[in-house]
């Protein structure tokens, strides 16, 4: 099913707050108890699997899995390499056509980001 999606997420890094917003067209489907969204934005496939309790965020090369119940280690690939993380949920809200989630990356036992990241997708207009 083809919708839009509006992606924005916060970063907080201590003192250093980056802010990303993609609307994109995308498609939705549910498959085995799992929403998910595809849609590209500047050349780069997006990828957001998620049900009440887990997250799976594919950004390019890059796959980070998140669940309410547990701390999940990573290797999350950037721009500089491979970085070994923990992801650790704060709060995860979802339905069909929406996902907020609070997580936090956490480094060698520190907390090196707080990331906000809210997700909602509408009915594509005849014009669209």
């Amino acid at each position: 099913m083809n919708k839009k999606y509006i992606y924005k997420s916060v970063i907080n890094h201590g003192s250093f707050k980056e802010s990303v917003s993609y609307e994109e067209k995308g498609t939705y489907h549910y498959d085995q108890g799992n929403h998910v969204v595809k849609f590209v934005s500047n050349g780069e496939k997006f990828e957001i699997s998620y049900n009440d309790h887990h997250v799976s965020l594919k950004h390019g090369q890059s796959n980070l899995f998140l669940s309410t119940f547990e701390e999940i280690e990573n290797d999350y690939v950037t721009q500089y390499g491979v970085m070994h993380l923990t992801t650790r949920v704060l709060k995860l809200e979802s339905a069909e056509n929406k996902l907020s989630l609070i997580y936090e990356l956490v480094v060698q036992g520190e907390v090196v980001s707080t990331v906000y990241i809210m997700l909602r997708g509408q009915e594509l207009s005849d014009e669209a």
